[in-house]
């Protein structure tokens, strides 16, 4: 007779220490009351995980379904926000693997876009988790300009307010009390915190020391098209001391790049070449889904396991403009049919800091690109 009840404490600290990227090891040493069936285990580290990223692209957005425009900050206009079926379809899949460890990190860093600070919310607390903080990160931004180009903490900041007053009454988010943001000035990292009242009648509050924090969202790095082996580079020498499975939330452009140039050549074992265009680990093309994700361990000397990177994908889900029925229709008629409630619709203007005492602030260097390319 053999009570699996016994070994659940083992597995569970198990379960803590792999997603801190310590392995550990569990072996059966005898029976602590043989006639009752309860084993005894031996507990043992082995080696710890080195330092490794997992990559998810972000959510749909109002971009991707062809409800944008790169004009001000009013209706179909400004920062690129979370289309109504990305909201919706990340949650189903939130829900999906809610019982695994691949949406499971109290920390996740993200690019200076907003969509990735929102679907980080929306895969890592559900459901109803407390709080999550979220590191802006340079070396991150998506390819391209329209719709990708960066914008200041004072006009990021109302959108994703507007987000989190969306979700607060949701069922699974109804929980979330705290989110903290993250922001690298030059010489330390400050945080931004924005509390969900319990009381979902009253607002949520952001931090009444946001003024004073001095903006890296328009500086070199941020503004920059992002690049992920620059991003873990910088990571590694940011955090030296961390040795554990980092999550990202970034941009299909340069994940793609990467997989891409990083597989570049691989066959599989029946002979045919790994094309992220066509690679599909749920029938459905990478390429054409939100929320795919890849994971890869850093390694400064590049040498890459194209076997183990293409395995490690992972699906999302379909990108309603890369459908070929009536995908991109739907997605587009629940924002355009219920326009109070989109967040592609919403009117925002941006924090006005007051002058005296204000936004700390210093010349920056103008980027300016060419190049326009869809998320």
């Amino acid at each position: 007779m053999f009570n699996r009840m016994s070994m659940d404490p083992y597995l569970n600290y198990h379960n803590r220490m792999m997603q801190r990227g310590v392995e550990v090891t569990i072996r059966p040493i005898g029976s602590k009351n043989p006639t009752e069936g309860v084993q005894e285990y031996f507990v043992g580290r082995t080696t710890m995980m080195p330092l490794t990223f997992q990559f998810t692209r972000h959510a749909t957005s109002c971009f991707n379904i062809e409800i944008y425009t790169d004009k001000g900050f009013t209706g179909k206009g400004g920062i690129p926000s979370l289309a109504s079926s990305g909201i919706n379809n990340t949650i189903e899949l939130a829900d999906d693997y809610h019982t695994t460890n691949r949406f499971r990190s109290s920390i996740v860093c993200v690019s200076n876009l907003i969509r990735t600070w929102m679907t980080a919310v929306l895969l890592y607390t559900f459901p109803n988790n407390k709080t999550i903080t979220l590191r802006i990160c340079p070396h991150l931004r998506e390819t391209g300009w329209e719709g990708n180009k960066a914008y200041p903490l004072a006009s990021s900041l109302p959108k994703f307010l507007t987000f989190l007053e969306k979700i607060k009454k949701h069922e699974y988010y109804r929980g979330l009390r705290k989110v903290i943001l993250l922001v690298r000035e030059p010489a330390r990292w400050v945080t931004i915190k924005i509390d969900i009242p319990e009381d979902k009648s009253k607002p949520v509050q952001n931090d009444p020391s946001f003024c004073m924090i001095a903006d890296p969202l328009l500086e070199e790095g941020y503004t920059d098209i992002g690049n992920l082996t620059t991003f873990m580079e910088w990571y590694r020498t940011s955090f030296s001391e961390q040795k554990e499975l980092v999550h990202v939330v970034a941009h299909n452009g340069i994940m793609k790049k990467y997989v891409k140039e990083t597989c570049k050549g691989y066959n599989f074992p029946n002979g045919t070449t790994f094309d992220t265009d066509t690679y599909s680990p749920n029938g459905i093309p990478i390429e054409k889904q939100n929320c795919w994700s890849f994971t890869i361990p850093y390694d400064p000397t590049n040498y890459i396991n194209k076997q183990k990177l293409i395995d490690s994908i992972q699906p999302g889900y379909l990108n309603p403009v890369k459908g070929k029925g009536t995908e991109l229709k739907d997605a587009q008629a629940l924002d355009n049919n219920d326009p109070s409630n989109s967040l592609c619709f919403e009117t925002i203007k941006p924090i006005d800091c007051p002058k005296k005492g204000g936004r700390r602030t210093k010349k920056r260097k103008s980027y300016r690109r060419k190049s326009r390319s869809k998320m």
